[in-house]
C-alpha cells in the first residue's frame, strides 16, 4: 500500500500533466496586462476608474521592469530580476478627486517653491535628492562638559 507522501505525489504529477494539456499559451502584451488588471480592479473600484487604473497600474510596471536577457543567453543568464515594487510610489493629493489619478513618468516634487522670488518653472536644472536635513538641530542629549579642578593645599 503507499504512504500518504506517494499519493500526493502522483496526484500532483498527474494534475500538471492535466495542467499542461489544458493550458492556453498567450503572448503578455500590454493589451492582455491591461485586461488582467482591469478585471482585478473592477471588483474593488468603480468602472469608470478601474478602466483609467488599468492602463496606469500596467505602464508603471512595465516602466521598472528589468531588460530582457540578451539574445542567446543560456542557462542563469536567462532569468530575469524580480520587479520592485518599491520603485512605483502612490501619492495622496487630498485636493484632488480620485478621477484626476495619472501616472507621472518621472520625479514628482511636491513640496512647490520655498520662496516669493523663486521661478514657477525652469528648464535644464540640476536636481539634488537628499535623505538628511539641512537644518540645524539640536541633540537630544545635553552635552555639556565641566571641567573641575581641584587643587590639593598642603600645610
Amino acid at each position: 500500500m503507499l504512504s500518504k507522501y506517494w499519493a500526493f505525489h502522483i496526484l500532483g504529477n498527474r494534475f500538471a500533466q492535466f495542467l499542461d494539456t489544458y493550458r492556453v499559451n498567450r503572448n503578455l502584451d500590454r493589451a492582455t496586462l491591461i485586461n488582467v488588471a482591469h478585471t482585478s480592479l473592477a471588483t474593488k473600484l468603480q468602472p469608470r476608474l478601474a478602466k483609467q487604473l488599468a492602463a496606469d497600474v500596467v505602464d508603471a510596471v512595465l516602466a521598472i521592469r528589468p531588460r530582457p536577457p540578451p539574445k542567446g543567453a543560456t542557462g542563469t543568464e536567462t532569468i530575469r530580476d524580480p520587479i520592485d515594487l518599491h520603485m512605483v510610489e502612490i501619492m495622496k493629493m487630498q485636493h484632488r478627486t480620485e478621477l484626476d489619478t495619472q501616472l507621472v513618468r518621472g520625479l514628482v516634487l511636491d513640496h512647490g517653491a520655498r520662496h516669493p522670488d523663486m521661478p514657477k518653472r525652469m528648464e535644464n536644472a540640476f536636481i539634488l535628492i537628499l535623505n538628511v536635513s539641512l537644518e540645524y538641530e539640536k541633540t537630544c542629549v545635553p552635552n555639556n562638559a565641566f571641567i573641575v579642578v581641584h587643587q590639593l593645599t598642603t600645610s
